[in-house]
């Protein structure tokens, strides 16, 4: 066959504009999804045509032919995959071409999400309200992004907090409000916050989701802290002790 023109149609989550890719020589690499519509015409008069593909699951895709020259098919690239095309002439013969085109796939990426500024453990009190900054990343698009905090040393799941975010945003720097109150956390409690991030890949079955780094927070306690002074006014008189020797 001659040069193939593509149109690729990509995901409607992508929210892509189909792509035109004219006198091609048949390699593709297109995001996972998306359908691929193809028109050649071949060298010798052809009455049926066909691709042949090779992959997870070979199968042979009828094309259409008109004028006797003319082809024309579609198919969606899941998989990586390779195709040749086959010929019937008008005398009855089939012809497959030697060459083997190629269509690599291109994954859509985990999203990202981390916190910005202080992540070190921290003491918290009842009347905290924190207010936790991070940044979220995705390359079509963000559907929702949850704070999750861990009551590890409890039997009680993990808490979720939806925070309200912008349709169809690719980058993100938001603040997650925490009120420390509503966690009922006893005196000395550690837990565990992170943050989740969700994609809008509509094609798998459930969205891809990224997870930032845990940060670990400790309920204020009057014993702990306690015990905090007496250790540290135990390393002042052992130190006072070594410069007086």
């Amino acid at each position: 066959v001659r040069d193939i023109t593509y149109t690729l149609i990509y995901p409607a989550y992508t929210e892509r504009k189909n792509e035109i890719v004219p006198n091609s020589t048949g390699d593709l690499r297109v995001l996972q999804g998306t359908r691929v519509q193809l028109h050649t015409n071949t060298l010798i008069p052809a009455t049926d045509a066909s691709l042949l593909i090779t992959g997870p699951e070979p199968q042979e895709l009828k094309l259409s032919v008109m004028d006797g020259s003319s082809l024309k098919g579609e198919f969606t690239a899941l998989e990586p995959q390779r195709f040749r095309f086959q010929l019937t002439t008008p005398d009855g013969n089939q012809v497959i071409e030697r060459v083997e085109r190629v269509v690599d796939i291109l994954s859509d990426q985990t999203p990202r999400v981390s916190f910005v500024g202080n992540t070190q453990k921290r003491i918290v009190y009842p009347q905290d309200i924190l207010s936790l900054r991070y940044e979220a990343h995705d390359d079509y698009g963000i559907s929702a992004v949850d704070l999750v905090v861990n009551r590890k040393d409890t039997e009680y799941p993990p808490i979720r907090h939806r925070i309200e975010t912008p349709k169809r945003t690719k980058k993100l720097a938001n603040k997650a409000p925490l009120v420390i109150q509503d966690l009922s956390l006893f005196p000395g409690e550690n837990v565990t916050c992170w943050l989740e991030v969700l994609d809008n890949n509509s094609l798998q079955e459930s969205p891809q989701k990224g997870r930032s780094a845990s940060i670990q927070l400790t309920m204020h306690s009057d014993r702990n802290q306690h015990q905090v002074i007496l250790t540290d006014h135990q390393a002042l008189i052992e130190s006072m002790i070594v410069l007086l020797a």
